[in-house]
């Protein structure tokens, strides 16, 4: 018997279910009691397989979210629809009642199972979808003990940093879950004990007990977190992390060395970007030469600032970085804790990425964290120190992987670059000259940035935060 989707064959039907449930997963779907199944072959692709009523809609959904017109399915209805909620409509309102026995695209009989985890009593009618195999697997699932410890890390990790559980909340979980596992020892043993009476085996008791042992250490919450055990502790899973995952650890920085103890943390972009090459993920989804098509913005590709870019524009393995700096309070800010606490943070995410994936939370890297009030007292120049040595060195020297039109203006005048430099050669002092205060601090280290045309547009601080509510002020005075 061949597993329908990958390479693997057995003769065992329970060998087969357990690869089944291991490695296929997402396409096992387990549902009590009665189920009917049919091959359903798609009239506008060429998947076929065997499948339940809602696995037939499931794969009729991916073609209505690619708004392609897809036939009602059952027998003598000739509805087409290419929106998923008026195809759902027609469905729950025409057909409530209807079953895959009404399918119009049944080819051969129906196949019943009683349970999902059963094999299918009789025989499908087309045999296409194993695939041709030469090579064999191993007639059992192993995985070794390594494996699994790293699996259960991984578990504890997800918890902590995607579940947001307290390291408390999870030290509990986890000694319960040892407790549990070691209490389990004489229920273990007791089995042990019948399995051997059962075949008539007369094993002395030391025996049995060290069997019983083995059968404990070879589960990885008995082995893994008991005393002294490698996820026993915060810290020892903290030093299991660190010597395991990609982890980049945070750096911090004092503003002044042995003058004060106000410090901030930066998390070294370049090992960030290092880290994120190396995902397959990423590397399959990298871009670099972005078409663009003339009169049609879809991208920051499109404009003229990034196409004109000496480094952007000529250099066709760049890699772009977007940064974004913003405040937050960490108290209530209607409290009397009101920009006591107040955080100053620089985030950025890689712009070589496609925009779906730009805007998911698990692309956007923390660059820097310092308290405001810190930013404001030593100013951009100390805050950005170790961010712009790594951008300087991304802009001059780069990274090493394997893988890897104009919008007419009528009555206002963007101000150019050249505009810009002058107002800063005629700044008087400390006073500012047309809100020109300074020069940039990303402007001194890095060749290729310009204050002008290297900051993209913040619709809430520009508009909501900066001309709407002038324009009020002034609407209200008049």
């Amino acid at each position: 018997m061949h597993c329908k989707f990958c390479k693997f064959s057995h003769e065992s039907t329970e060998t087969l279910l357990r690869h089944h449930r291991i490695h296929h997963s997402h396409f096992h779907t387990k549902t009590p009691g009665h189920v009917q199944n049919t091959t359903f072959a798609c009239e506008l692709c060429d998947f076929k397989d065997v499948c339940d009523e809602k696995q037939v809609f499931s794969h009729l959904g991916l073609h209505l979210r690619s708004h392609q017109t897809v036939r009602c399915p059952f027998v003598n209805c000739d509805f087409t629809s290419n929106v998923v909620s008026t195809f759902s409509s027609h469905r729950s309102r025409s057909h409530k009642h209807h079953t895959v026995k009404d399918l119009r695209t049944v080819e051969g009989g129906i196949v019943v199972t009683e349970t999902a985890d059963e094999e299918p009593v009789g025989q499908t009618a087309s045999n296409d979808h194993i695939p041709s195999t030469s090579a064999v697997r191993d007639c059992e699932d192993r995985v070794d003990a390594p494996s699994l410890e790293h699996k259960l890390a991984s578990l504890f990790l997800c918890m902590q940093t995607v579940l947001h559980i307290s390291k408390q909340a999870t030290q509990k979980i986890l000694e319960e879950l040892n407790d549990i596992v070691h209490y389990s020892r004489s229920h273990a043993e007791q089995n042990v004990r019948e399995v051997l009476h059962k075949h008539n085996q007369e094993i002395d008791d030391n025996v049995v007990e060290e069997v019983t042992e083995a059968v404990l250490r070879a589960n990885p919450l008995y082995e893994s977190t008991k005393a002294k055990g490698a996820l026993s502790t915060d810290y020892r899973r903290n030093c299991y992390y660190l010597g395991n995952f990609p982890v980049v650890q945070p750096v911090e920085y004092l503003y002044e060395t042995g003058v004060s103890k106000k410090s901030f943390v930066y998390v070294p972009v370049l090992q960030m970007l290092d880290r994120l090459l190396c995902c397959q993920d990423v590397n399959e989804n990298i871009n670099f030469t972005g078409e663009t098509l003339t009169g049609l913005f879809q991208s920051f590709r499109d404009g003229q600032y990034f196409q004109y870019n000496k480094l952007f524009g000529e250099e066709q393995s760049s890699f772009a970085l977007a940064f974004y700096i913003d405040d937050f309070e960490i108290c209530n800010p209607l409290g009397t804790s009101r920009k006591k606490h107040k955080i100053t943070a620089v985030y950025w995410v890689p712009l070589n990425l496609p925009a779906k994936f730009r805007s998911s939370l698990s692309s956007i890297q923390l660059a820097a964290l310092g308290r405001s009030d810190d930013v404001k007292q030593y100013g951009f120049d100390r805050f950005f120190a170790p961010l712009l040595r790594d951008i300087s060195v991304l802009e001059k020297e780069g990274i090493y992987t394997e893988r890897l039109q104009e919008t007419p203006c009528s009555d206002f005048q963007l101000r150019t670059p050249e505009q810009h430099d002058l107002l800063l050669q005629n700044l008087p002092g400390n006073n500012a000259i047309s809100g020109v205060k300074g020069e940039c601090a990303l402007s001194k280290h890095l060749t290729y940035f310009h204050p002008i045309t290297g900051f993209p547009p913040d619709l809430l601080h520009d508009i909501f935060e900066g001309i709407v509510p002038v324009e009020l002020s002034l609407c209200l005075k008049a």
